[in-house]
């Protein structure tokens, strides 16, 4: 009889366990939110990306002050090539005002003048030497704005886009910080076409001289 008694107990205890209810989820479970201090390092042209960024390890302070001080490199670069192209402009609208000026004096002078004709060739000999070295001088910007663009290239694909604290930026020098947000809204330098007489028919006639007797 004790027997059946303890199997008896046995099996109701084995149905009441069946008919306990589920056990609940842990609710200390925290979710994965982004951090609002980590922001993503842009390259040209582009602007800061705040938060979002789950996952992803920033770069260490030493890293985001090299590429801060390679941004402060490449901007100072991309100012000076600039303000090289504003005067190469000036030197080109200078350049073409004085072929208008001299082919419209050409058409003054008598051809038999021989002093006349001495003196506008000379000045012509002058416009020639000044185009020369004009058209140098744009050769030798686009060598520098196609050199500064691969070396930014090259910034953007070890620096851009990577992630890092907006804290740690303040921690930079002024200059530093300064040249990071100038860089966002820095966009690629354009290449410059030259004055060159012998792709230029226009160019060419107004420089050519004044033969003698014709």
């Amino acid at each position: 009889m004790k027997k059946i008694t303890f199997l008896i107990f046995v099996m109701v205890t084995i149905l009441l366990s069946c008919q306990t209810a589920p056990p609940k989820p842990e609710t200390n479970a925290v979710e994965q939110q982004p951090d609002p201090d980590i922001v993503a390092f842009q390259g040209n042209g582009q602007g800061l990306q705040k938060g979002n960024v789950l996952g992803v390890k920033p770069m260490t302070f030493a890293e985001l002050t090299d590429c801060a001080t390679k941004v402060k490199i490449l901007d100072k670069g991309s100012e000076d090539l600039k303000l090289e192209l504003a005067r190469l402009d000036q030197r080109k609208e200078q350049m073409a005002k004085q072929n208008i000026a001299m082919e419209n004096e050409r058409t003054k002078i008598n051809p038999k003048d021989t002093k006349k004709v001495q003196a506008f060739n000379q000045r012509i000999e002058h416009l020639q030497a000044v185009n020369v070295q004009l058209n140098k001088d744009i050769d030798n910007y686009n060598d520098a704005a196609e050199a500064q663009s691969t070396l930014s290239n090259q910034h953007n694909l070890s620096c851009s886009n990577r992630v890092y604290r907006q804290s740690d930026e303040l921690r930079l020098p002024r200059e530093l910080q300064e040249a990071m947000v100038l860089h966002s809204k820095t966009s690629n330098l354009p290449v410059q076409e030259d004055a060159s007489s012998e792709t230029n028919p226009a160019l060419r006639k107004a420089q050519e001289k004044i033969h003698i007797g014709n």
